[in-house]
């Protein structure tokens, strides 16, 4: 607990460079609230009780912002389940699942993948027709 609550104001902060609008106070300072259990005014909210509607909303426009100027794809409706590590534990690459499968994407050596599995990179076209 003291380690989430020692990185949070760093979150609020690179979610503020990234465009959340949190409820400010008259002075113009966030708006701190104290909730239920808490010994000290560190809540933050956005437009009253949509906080996480703001984070999402955020996150969202940054992502579509860094794709524009990139080669990134998004995979929308897929979760992470695994990050693949290289022999020196780097990561190197994931495991999705779009519900129906699970599979590695963006695994740029063999030795990311897990036993099994093909790397899969960018672009790879997926039996079925679809993207990964």
């Amino acid at each position: 607990m003291r380690d989430l609550v020692a990185a949070a104001p760093g979150a609020i902060a690179r979610l503020i460079r990234l465009g959340a609008r949190f409820d400010r106070d008259a002075s113009g300072d966030l708006d701190l609230h104290l909730e239920g259990g808490h010994s000290a005014r560190r809540i933050v909210h956005a437009d009253g009780d949509a906080s996480g509607a703001e984070v999402e909303r955020a996150l969202w426009a940054s992502l579509c912002t860094a794709r524009a100027a990139s080669r990134t794809r998004l995979l929308e409706h897929t979760r992470l389940v695994d990050v693949l590590t290289d022999a020196a534990g780097r990561a190197c690459g994931v495991r999705l699942l779009d519900g129906t499968a699970s599979s590695p994407i963006c695994s740029p050596t063999p030795s990311c993948s897990p036993p099994g599995h093909r790397p899969v990179v960018a672009g790879d076209e997926q039996p079925g027709g679809r993207d990964r």
